[in-house]
């Protein structure tokens, strides 16, 4: 690029290069001359035969500060004594003035190098070569290679099948083993809370820790006495909540002036207003057993005289009577959830959930909620309830509530 400034400074023709000699002094007293061209060049001295380099043209621009004193010429020290050079043998170098480019140096021959690559190449091919094969052969290897890719890739397929399940296994027991750690805090600490909570009277925190311990213990799987003793507190805890702040008498009262105005189904739908799945607690000494039919299980008379004597009895605790019969005691506390309230021909039957009727068991509860009596000792209240406490659970384990505990 010798015009390379003409072009970046957008010149339209190239600037004229002014002749520039040149005097280069040689260690053997002779001096070179000559003029200097655009590109670099080396010239040998004919009589020492010393190589020297000759700058090109300098194509930047002038300038007019100076930063060394140019020598000039025949200022060379000619005093000074240089060791004469051995004498080579080098042939006269051509005329200065005529000479327009370096003189190129004769290329050494070279052998030409064999041609590795190819000759392994062809090695290959000639191993690569097969003999010719008939129709009727390739017939037959054509479908033998299908079948041994078609292994192969089955092969594969189970390989890889066989990774990816032993991977989900592993992240499937990584979250369940961190499920099991986290399961396992919030049950110490729901139980925990939930205790505090039933000792000072809050039945509706408690239910709600408890429900927390419940969902824990399912969880990790863990059944038998620890889960039977939360799910008890759990039961005791929502009974208190949804306790209904009428008596057994009063309901009654309402279904007998309703069904004297109105008709059952206007019964019903008062009932499902205001008594349904509410809960009732129930202290009966002694209870009278009442047979009946195969579907509802036996009965308890209240002994509660309504309306021209007609006795109320309550059915749906089947499974406490059965439990309480055998070595129980002869008074029973027990708690259900409201599920009907009907006319007989002979008695009031008030219909209690058969799946979550059960025997109380903290005294400490039933003093909170007040259903101690004034006239009778408290000491023997403690007594009957841990009486009934000692007994195995004779209610089914009912699933907690879907709704939000605290709606209540």
């Amino acid at each position: 690029m010798a015009n390379w400034l003409d072009k970046a400074l957008g010149r339209r023709s190239a600037t004229i290069i002014k002749p520039v000699p040149f005097v280069r002094p040689c260690p053997c007293g002779e001096q070179l001359s000559g003029i200097r061209q655009e590109r670099a060049r080396r010239l040998i001295c004919a009589e020492c035969g010393e190589p020297h380099f000759i700058l090109p043209v300098n194509l930047y621009p002038e300038s007019r500060r100076i930063h060394f004193q140019p020598l000039e010429v025949g200022e060379f020290d000619e005093s000074r004594e240089y060791e004469q050079p051995p004498e080579l043998d080098v042939e006269p170098e051509m005329d200065l003035d005529s000479v327009e480019e370096e003189i190129p140096r004769e290329s050494r021959a070279t052998p030409p190098a064999p041609d590795l690559g190819r000759a392994l190449l062809d090695d290959w091919e000639d191993d690569q070569e097969e003999p010719p094969v008939s129709q009727h052969d390739q017939a037959i290897v054509i479908p033998q290679r299908r079948e041994e890719r078609a292994g192969q890739r089955q092969k594969l397929l189970l390989v890889g099948t066989a990774f990816f399940v032993l991977i989900g296994a592993m992240v499937v027991w990584a979250v369940w083993d961190r499920g099991k750690e986290s399961a396992e805090i919030r049950l110490q600490m729901a139980r925990d809370a939930g205790l505090i909570a039933l000792e000072s009277g809050d039945f509706v925190t408690a239910r709600r820790e408890f429900a927390e311990a419940l969902d824990a213990l399912q969880t990790l799987g863990v059944t038998g006495e620890q889960h039977d003793s939360l799910h008890d507190l759990w039961m005791e805890s929502e009974a208190a909540v949804g306790l209904t702040n009428r008596s057994l008498l009063e309901l009654v009262e309402s279904a007998n002036r309703t069904l004297k105005t109105g008709t059952i189904e206007d019964w019903d739908s008062e009932f499902h207003a205001i008594f349904e799945d509410q809960w009732i607690l129930i202290d009966q000494s002694p209870p009278q057993i009442v047979p009946g039919d195969a579907k509802e299980g036996r009965r308890i008379d209240l002994l509660w005289d309504f309306d021209n004597d007609i006795p109320i009895q309550v059915t749906g605790i089947e499974r406490l009577l059965t439990k309480t019969q055998t070595g129980g005691p002869r008074r029973i506390v027990f708690a259900g959830q409201l599920a009907g309230c009907r006319r007989e021909s002979n008695a009031w039957v008030v219909e209690l959930n058969p799946e979550n009727a059960f025997l109380w068991r903290r005294f400490r509860s039933i003093e909170q909620l007040g259903f101690t009596d004034d006239q009778e000792p408290a000491q023997i209240m403690r007594d009957l309830i841990e009486s009934q406490a000692e007994l195995p659970e004779v209610s089914e384990a009912v699933s907690l509530p879907q709704e939000n505990p605290d709606a209540t």
